[in-house]
């Protein structure tokens, strides 16, 4: 514990102005303290590059202290930075060897959650440092290119595809791919760079097998 607390008053000096900072010191200084997740992020740094927020799964480690979110336990300071739209940070915390791979206690990568969130600059960051596109979420199979398709990031879908994401692969709650889940939501671009990759325009979903033509009809969504 005293060494630990120890960490904590030099990473605090360190933080607030030491002549020899890192770039993940200088960065993080330019941030307040209420600026959200910053905290948190402090606080996993003070342990370990890829220290975890406290895991609310048995059997998994346990070294920060306290939940950044409830459904954000087990998250990184990497995976905190890219869903707050932190792009510097997260820049600096790839330079300095943070692991892009992990997973938060919901299967979640720093790349999904810019995925979702339509982080542009933090997807090609992490796309640069071989960031796996191939994790899915627990529970329901999300994959960093459906989210981003869910949520009509079409540029984002375009460095994924180059990636080489799975453009079929289907969700589990609904049975969707990432085109009909475009489609479904109409978002246009997206199913144009998606039919453009030879998606599957028959892949069917949910309990009556509708195609993603007919969701977007259904929808009152035009595809042109």
């Amino acid at each position: 514990m005293k060494k630990i607390f120890l960490t904590m008053i030099i990473a605090s000096i360190t933080l607030n102005g030491c002549s020899q900072q890192t770039e993940l010191e200088k960065v993080l200084h330019n941030y307040k303290t209420t600026d959200k997740g910053i905290t948190e992020i402090k606080q996993l740094l003070v342990v370990d590059i890829n220290a975890r927020v406290k895991s609310s799964v048995e059997g998994k480690e346990e070294v920060a202290f306290q939940e950044y979110m409830d459904d954000q336990s087990g998250a990184t300071a990497l995976i905190i930075a890219a869903d707050n739209g932190y792009a510097d940070i997260v820049k600096a915390l790839i330079n300095s060897n943070a692991d892009v791979n992990i997973q938060d206690d919901k299967g979640l990568t720093a790349l999904m959650c810019a995925s979702w969130n339509g982080n542009l600059e933090i997807v090609q960051e992490l796309i640069a440092a071989k960031a796996d596109v191939t994790p899915k979420s627990e529970g329901d199979n999300r994959t960093a290119l459906w989210m981003a398709a869910r949520q009509g990031h079409a540029q984002i879908i375009a460095l994924l595809i180059d990636a080489k994401s799975d453009i079929e692969a289907k969700e589990t709650h609904d049975f969707t791919t990432p085109l009909f889940a475009a489609c479904e939501n109409g978002h246009a671009e997206v199913v144009k760079i998606l039919l453009a990759a030879k998606a599957n325009v028959n892949a069917t979903a949910y309990e009556n097998n509708i195609t993603p033509l007919m969701a977007a009809a259904r929808n009152g969504n035009k595809i042109r």
